[in-house]
């Protein structure tokens, strides 16, 4: 579920959850720093962009000039930005990695703000990491969870660059949505969906815990030891930008997207991205933007 956030100060925040924590997630990019952009919709799975560069910010006129040639100006668009896993010892710290995608999302809205009808921003928060340790998802883990996200607080840096935008007179929405909630709600639709149409998904290891989903006759994972991966999550959010579902009955939500995330998450967006479009029928046109190593 997508979450309106507000910008008033919260009082009596408890900045640390978990002394202990670590962040478990191992996947940050090991190459150099890349630009990379994608054009997707319904038909199109397009690299548009891809460029060794140390200055992405430099980029930003070159995704304006693409939302404006690519996307419909006459729908809502939502840009997501500051995608992080949130510190557990420090939940007002923010990477620098952080910053520059919540800065380059700010700057796109503000340059796309007179073209576009209604524009808004959402915070992807990446909390499959919330753990004490990387192979438990049971007892603390879920408290950790909760307190963190039972509010989201907006660390202070980032509440800063939304509130400039503001100041300037650009008024928009701001959201997020926890990407864990977002891959348990793939996983219990697509366990549904799995009896009727069996030929969607392929089961293997050594009891059938893992799931693929069978596109074009690629498998893309979507669970790994039962548990439902970043994919399913992207793949779900996708879906929640795209379509209010309430009650089993679906209306339009944002139809365009702009989505800024780390270069170590790229295969898992692009994946989501394609999941969702075959296994919810998306008619969601998007920019992909990858840059930065990693995302806490």
């Amino acid at each position: 579920m997508i979450h309106e956030l507000s910008l008033e100060t919260k009082e009596n925040v408890k900045r640390c959850i978990f002394e202990g924590y670590q962040c478990n997630c191992t996947k940050g990019w090991q190459e150099k720093n890349r630009f990379i952009a994608y054009f997707m919709d319904k038909e199109i799975c397009q690299k548009i962009i891809d460029e060794e560069t140390e200055k992405p910010m430099e980029f930003i006129e070159k995704i304006i000039n693409l939302a404006l040639a690519r996307l419909p100006k006459n729908k809502k668009l939502l840009i997501a930005g500051g995608h992080t896993v949130i510190n557990l010892k420090d939940r007002f710290y923010v990477s620098q990695e952080v910053k520059n995608s919540t800065n380059f999302g700010m700057k796109v809205l503000e340059g796309l703000k007179t073209e576009f009808k209604n524009i808004d921003f959402i915070i992807p928060l990446n909390d499959f990491f919330m753990e004490k340790d990387a192979g438990t998802d049971e007892g603390l883990v879920n408290n950790y969870r909760k307190e963190a996200l039972s509010p989201y607080i907006i660390p202070p840096e980032l509440k800063k660059i939304f509130e400039a935008t503001k100041l300037k007179g650009i008024d928009f929405k701001l959201f997020y949505c926890s990407e864990k909630n977002m891959a348990d709600k793939f996983k219990r639709h697509i366990k549904s969906v799995k009896k009727k149409n069996p030929e969607l998904f392929s089961n293997y290891g050594k009891f059938n815990e893992n799931w693929a989903y069978i596109l074009n006759g690629k498998e893309i994972e979507v669970i790994l030891d039962n548990k439902p991966n970043c994919v399913a999550g992207n793949c779900s959010t996708f879906r929640d930008i795209n379509y209010i579902v309430n009650n089993s009955k679906i209306k339009d939500n944002y139809g365009s997207h702009i989505g800024i995330y780390p270069l170590c998450s790229l295969d898992n967006v692009v994946n989501g991205y394609l999941v969702g479009n075959d296994f919810y029928n998306l008619n969601l046109p998007t920019i992909l933007i990858f840059f930065d190593k990693k995302c806490f």
